[in-house]
């Protein structure tokens, strides 16, 4: 009987070719092992657009999408979304409803309902009713995937208005009592609310 004789991984890496170098780290997924012994993958930074993110998984498909929802001044809204890679977010976009009087602030919270310092905006005039605007944060953010994430969105008029999914299974919500320009933690929704949450997402 023939007996195949013993090889080393080193032996089968000549012989095949294979390289010990490591592939550029722009290119490279690294394996991470969690906790509880599972393996994951972490992509590199600017694994992926963050464009193609949105609350709801769902964008806007036409200028008559949504519901054009009322926003109160002491109120700030919440909108969940999904992460799935390292990203560098340079701001939200955000569908706007039929008027937009006023100014609005945006940021990013962390899943625990945190607010990220370094992912707010300065309050911006409202532009283009019932289209996308880009509300830029102070400086582009590098979001750590896969992740939960919160948007938090505030208005300074109450006759601006703002378009909202009608329905869902992203958690959205709103903080109450709150002051204009100051984005402050909260306690993360785990359901849905009807024409509560922006339609929006990062870009």
């Amino acid at each position: 009987m023939n007996q195949i004789e013993p090889r080393t991984a080193e032996t089968l890496k000549t012989n095949l070719g294979v390289s010990n170098a490591e592939p550029p780290a722009a290119t490279l997924a690294r394996g991470l092992v969690d906790v509880n012994g599972n393996i994951r993958l972490q992509a590199p930074n600017n694994a992926i657009s963050p464009r193609g993110i949105n609350t709801g998984e769902h964008p806007a498909r036409a200028s008559t999408d949504g519901t054009d929802s009322t926003p109160v001044i002491t109120e700030t809204y919440l909108s969940e979304i999904h992460v799935p890679a390292n990203c560098t977010i340079t701001g939200i976009e955000l569908f706007n409803g039929s008027n937009v009087t006023g100014n609005v602030t945006v940021g990013l919270a962390d899943a625990l309902g945190n607010p990220i310092a370094a992912a707010q905006s300065a309050s911006t005039a409202g532009s283009g009713t019932d289209a996308y605007q880009r509300i830029p944060f102070a400086a582009p953010y590098v979001a750590s995937g896969p992740a939960t994430y919160f948007i938090q969105v505030q208005y300074s008029s109450a006759t601006a208005r703002y378009n909202t999914h009608a329905v869902g299974r992203h958690a959205t919500g709103k903080q109450t009592g709150q002051t204009y320009g100051t984005l402050t933690a909260f306690t993360p929704p785990t359901t849905f609310t009807t024409a509560i949450g922006n339609i929006a997402g990062p870009y």
